[in-house]
């Protein structure tokens, strides 16, 4: 089993996790953290250029990162992404046209994007995860890397990660649930019908990290997701609300979301899927948005 090194570009710091994986168990070696001024980056938008650099420079002295290789995780406002279906006959480069004409379709300012795309598990169609990232802003993200010292071996957006991490776990298989991401101020909410994917909506928080009273904030939230879900005719709806990167002190607000809404309302548990070494210094709902591309 090959060691990989993917990091997360977090808003309020860098996260690099030392890992390797087969079929049925990711097992995590080790985890480095860099803080990042406040400010430096803002949904994914990266505003302090030189702040990142120093952060990103510090982490490989952490890390002891050499010529090492290494996986980004990003989770950007800036990226476009849509569920699509294709017939399961189609070519390579035809799925890549089909993304590529569907995506620009959406795209009312004809910007240089790059195109990609994730495959779920197929129905009667093979079904993708489309996404679109303008090119200038790939380019500037691997040229501050470059300036940092450190390869990359790939990009991958967090919410693809998200949803192969879905995927990889038995347990969620045929689940409909919401899982809410948090990442310092940034709540990231992601709705899944049968285990599948169906949409995500992005916010700040307002309320100061550290309390109960932010998962009261994010009851219009989850509202907002349990309607969509209801709505949803090919899945149960959702029953339970999964949160990840909740602070200690936050844990106890997870019954202002059950009591109101009458479902279950929980950190993300513990799974029999992602094992860990002594070093390993992290567990799965603080790397969430990361864990499904390693």
């Amino acid at each position: 089993m090959s060691k990989q090194h993917t990091l997360y570009l977090a808003d309020d710091r860098l996260l690099l996790v030392k890992s390797h994986a087969n079929k049925k168990l990711l097992t995590v070696e080790a985890s480095w953290q860099q803080q990042l001024p406040q400010g430096t980056i803002l949904n994914g938008i990266i505003n302090d250029t030189d702040a990142l650099v120093d952060g990103l420079v510090q982490l490989k002295k952490q890390a002891k990162l050499s010529s090492t290789k290494v996986r980004l995780v990003i989770d950007s406002s800036q990226i476009m992404a849509k569920t699509l279906s294709v017939p399961l006959s189609l070519s390579a480069k035809e799925t890549a046209g089909v993304v590529r004409t569907e995506l620009s379709e959406l795209d009312s300012g004809e910007r240089d994007l790059v195109f990609d795309y994730t495959e779920l598990p197929p129905t009667q169609q093979q079904e993708l995860l489309c996404f679109g990232i303008e090119r200038p802003l790939l380019a500037q993200i691997t040229e501050l890397f470059e300036k940092a010292g450190i390869k990359l071996s790939g990009i991958t957006s967090a919410l693809s990660s998200c949803v192969q991490m879905v995927q990889f776990l038995p347990q969620l298989a045929n689940l409909s649930f919401i899982l809410c991401v948090l990442d310092g101020q940034t709540v990231v909410t992601y709705l899944f019908a049968g285990g599948r994917y169906l949409m995500n909506a992005r916010s700040r928080l307002i309320t100061e990290r550290g309390t109960p009273a932010v998962l009261g904030e994010l009851l219009g939230r989850v509202s907002s997701m349990l309607q969509f879900s209801q709505s949803n005719k090919s899945a149960e709806p959702a029953q339970t609300v999964y949160f990840c990167g909740l602070e200690p002190n936050e844990e106890p607000g997870c019954r202002v979301i059950a009591d109101t809404f009458h479902i279950t309302a929980q950190p993300f548990p513990d799974v029999e899927q992602v094992a860990y070494n002594a070093h390993a210094g992290i567990l799965l709902p603080e790397m969430f948005p990361m864990s499904g591309c390693m």
